[in-house]
């Protein structure tokens, strides 16, 4: 049984030949034992008192293992669709990832600084945060591939994950639950420390060439949000597509994106337009567009299944990007996290 926090309970015990016993409160900290009394019902002159105690237990699931090589393979299967090299995995990092998911999910807290004076606080979860992309979900038991897949459908998150510099990473995830708070499951993805800066950004798009894509919606809970950018769009609106030209601002002369013969409404983002009403978010977003000198096409509907799009973004200077994918016939949908 799960109490959410703050929220009223009532348990009313009944047994037979024995008085009713009611109790009553708020969901505040977490409890794992109620003590119960159940007086027999007077009889014969008689005054019987028991005692049961009653256990509470959240409901039963399965919760998924840690898996940081399951993990890997999953995002090494999103870098081989935008065409860039695969990446190793780092121990050490893994170990400073997993610190940051507990402390994430155990204090229900979204960000990438910890807090000392909050629990499970680590300088090697810090480490991590301060270098990852992070997710926090509610009331959910996502696999670890699950999670990478929440991670890299957004976005701004997805630059840094398909970075062609990012030669290792490390990948921690953790669940938490207990009858009063409820679930929380969060994932942190070290995508900063394993970068090779003596490398230069070499051009990619995302989807690369005649790949499926298996995401077909971008569900607006990314941070930074392209959708800010994007007057009238709504979530939620197509898989955001990605064209990386190399580092610095870009100026686009202008985008096509098709499904077959039909022209559909996009919208576009780079460094220098990328608007957010939270200035902080917009400087983040921004750096993660400039980092790679991309280009940023939200589609503003949701792709459909079992179709090929293509697209192009010329610039002023003259270079050009152009996608040709289709998408799958079964499409996935993405686990609700809130991504950072």
């Amino acid at each position: 049984m799960v109490v959410p926090r703050l929220e009223a309970y009532e348990f009313v015990i009944r047994a037979a030949g024995y008085q009713s016993t009611v109790r009553q409160g708020t969901g505040l900290e977490p409890v794992s034992v109620l003590l119960v009394f159940l007086q027999p019902q007077a009889g014969q002159g008689q005054t019987y008192r028991v005692f049961l105690p009653l256990v509470l237990q959240p409901n039963s699931v399965v919760i998924p293992p840690y898996d940081p090589q399951a993990a890997l393979n999953r995002l090494n299967a999103w870098r081989r669709l935008a065409g860039v090299p695969v990446v190793q995995g780092n121990p050490q990092l893994h170990a400073g990832c997993r610190a940051h998911a507990r402390y994430t999910a155990q204090n229900a807290l979204l960000g990438h600084v910890e807090d000392p004076q909050l629990p499970n606080y680590t300088a090697e979860g810090d480490f991590c945060g301060q270098a990852g992309v992070v997710s926090l979900g509610a009331e959910v038991y996502p696999s670890d591939e699950q999670m990478v897949d929440a991670l890299l459908v957004s976005p701004f998150h997805a630059l840094y994950a398909l970075d062609p510099r990012l030669v290792e990473v490390g990948f921690g995830s953790y669940r938490h639950a207990d009858i009063w708070g409820g679930v929380f499951s969060a994932a942190a993805l070290d995508v900063f420390h394993g970068l090779d800066s003596g490398q230069s950004v070499t051009p990619w798009v995302f989807p690369g060439w005649g790949k499926t894509v298996e995401y077909l919606t971008y569900d607006g809970r990314g941070i930074p949000d392209p959708l800010t950018s994007c007057p009238g769009y709504t979530a939620p609106s197509g898989t955001v597509l990605i064209a990386a030209f190399g580092e610095g601002e870009v100026e686009v002369e202008w985008s096509t994106l098709n499904r077959g013969s039909e022209v559909l409404e996009h919208c576009v983002l780079t460094a220098a337009t990328y608007t957010h009403p939270n200035p902080e978010v917009q400087r983040e977003g921004r750096a993660a567009l400039w980092a790679q000198g991309a280009v940023l096409l939200v589609p503003r509907q949701p792709l459909q299944a079992g179709n090929w799009y293509a697209f192009t973004v010329r610039l002023k200077d003259g270079r050009e990007a152009h996608g040709l994918f289709q998408t799958a016939p079964t499409p996935k949908q993405a686990v609700t996290m809130q991504v950072r």
